[in-house]
């Protein structure tokens, strides 16, 4: 792979699916430095092609995160629900990266708690998070309806 640019304080994306694009574009947005670790040959030509810093690479091992300045990243997002990538990210970590923030994308309960034990960040157990958006979407749409907020009611109501 080699050594990309001499960063510090980047981040580095696993993963460049859905979740992975939109948190480089909204780093892109902010000047944030990144790189891209992914496994598909396809997905790494199409973001080539746009200008992406991509680079092939299994994210759960230690030489392949040292090749995109890991220990020097700000954090490691771990955007791919594929599993066993957060978990052996976590094992990297304690004895590779230890300072470095590792945030991991979690796919229900079960998997937010068991990254939590694993010693990662994890970012939104995604049906709670749709579901709170949703109904955040109602609650506009009602208020816009012209009705009171229910949280806004007295108890004489």
């Amino acid at each position: 792979m080699g050594v990309v640019q001499d960063f510090r304080g980047h981040v580095v994306i696993v993963g460049f699916g859905e979740i992975g694009h939109i948190v480089a574009r909204m780093l892109k947005a902010y000047d944030i430095p990144y790189v891209i670790l992914d496994l598909s040959a396809e997905r790494i030509k199409e973001a080539r092609a746009t200008g992406e810093p991509v680079y092939f690479g299994d994210a759960t091992q230690a030489e392949v995160l040292h090749g995109v300045g890991a220990e020097r990243a700000l954090a490691i997002v771990v955007t791919t629900d594929a599993g066993g990538v957060a978990e052996g990210l976590a094992v990297l970590r304690r004895h590779e990266f230890p300072d470095v923030h590792v945030l991991a994308r979690g796919v229900g309960e079960e998997a937010v708690l068991s990254l939590r034990r694993a010693g990662l960040t994890p970012i939104g157990q995604e049906a709670t998070d749709t579901g709170m958006k949703l109904t955040g979407a109602v609650l506009e749409l009602w208020h816009e309806a012209g009705h009171d907020t229910p949280g806004d009611r007295t108890a004489a109501d």
